[in-house]
């Protein structure tokens, strides 16, 4: 109980620092360029870039800039929906405008302290009503460990694996209670995340579990749990068999394929990455997988509901969540 005290005086206090440096961060913001030929610190010639990761929970593609940073996502699961990226002199995202089709419904500031983002901030379109603020905290590794919308009412917490690298664990609160939670595997042998090949993209800052994505092995299986809006009566709505997943990699060691069973409904789910820029290894798979196995059909990833910045709550997001899957 004492170390839970000391941790939210601790977390007071560098919440505190955190705003004021965000206060000092917004000024040098509207001095910074965005020119291409100056953000080069996100670049390396000799470095993989994801192009595409394609599953039956949704198809994501990604192209670059000039100098190698991701210029657009494109996402499968808004209509025609993409994020626009921009840069700061030093190459560090500093802006991004979500889309469906021609339609800006979000444009996201991101502001830093030293090269951590510490809050991005959401925005209606392209106006300036604010729908949405989300505060980082980090750990002694460097790692986030907690990030807090008081907007929104929610909070992420995050636990990590011995070696501090992936997320072994995440939990969402919403109104102080647990709403959702999800825990991953990492069985060796480890293969590098196909996330860490997103030069200038360090985590999906759309999703309320985006710093999962910043792991640097590719986890063997999730479970996901849902809660009820008093935290209360789990429903798992998801649970991989680590022992089950088969995984194709490339000789850099990025992974080109997973294919995962989940317990629950006795079906298989597949995802497939492909690269460019790996000196001629951007598709070629070294472990192969001697199964042939069919592929799911209509498979929702859970959290692709929900959406920060959203008009709905998150407590209604969740609400529809778990009353389409329980049905």
């Amino acid at each position: 109980m004492k170390k839970n005290y000391l941790k939210i005086f601790g977390s007071l206090a560098v919440t505190i620092l955190l705003i004021a440096g965000c206060q000092k961060e917004n000024k040098e913001l509207n001095a910074v360029t965005n020119e291409e030929g100056n953000a080069t610190s996100g670049f390396h010639r000799d470095e993989c870039r994801l192009v595409s990761n394609i599953s039956e929970f949704a198809e994501l593609t990604y192209t670059y800039n000039q100098i190698g940073l991701v210029d657009q996502e494109n996402l499968s699961y808004f209509e025609n929906g993409k994020l626009k990226m921009e840069y700061d002199a030093k190459g560090r995202l500093v802006k991004s405008r979500l889309y469906s089709g021609d339609v800006l419904l979000n444009t996201i500031i991101f502001f830093y302290v030293g090269d951590r983002v510490v809050k991005e901030t959401w925005y209606d379109g392209d106006t300036q009503v604010k729908v949405d603020e989300v505060f980082y905290s980090y750990n002694s590794d460097g790692k986030v460990w907690r990030s807090q919308s008081f907007i929104g009412d929610y909070t992420s917490f995050y636990n990590y694996t011995a070696d501090g690298g992936s997320v072994d664990g995440w939990k969402f609160y919403v109104g102080g209670k647990l709403n959702y939670a999800q825990e991953y595997t990492y069985l060796p042998p480890h293969h590098k995340d196909p996330s860490s090949a997103r030069p200038g993209l360090d985590y999906d800052f759309i999703s309320p579990n985006g710093r999962v994505s910043q792991s640097r092995w590719y986890s063997t299986s999730e479970k996901d749990i849902s809660y009820d809006e008093n935290g209360e009566n789990p429903v798992v709505l998801l649970d991989q068999d680590p022992s089950k997943s088969v995984v194709t990699f490339s000789r850099h060691n990025y992974v080109t394929g997973t294919d995962f069973f989940d317990n629950l409904s006795q079906t298989w789910v597949h995802f497939r990455f492909a690269y460019e820029n790996c000196g001629g290894d951007d598709g070629i798979d070294i472990a192969k997988s001697t199964q042939k196995l069919p592929f799911a059909n209509n498979k929702i990833s859970p959290l692709r509901f929900l959406k920060i910045g959203s008009t709905k709550s998150m407590k209604e997001q969740l609400r529809e969540l778990r009353t389409q899957y329980v049905k």
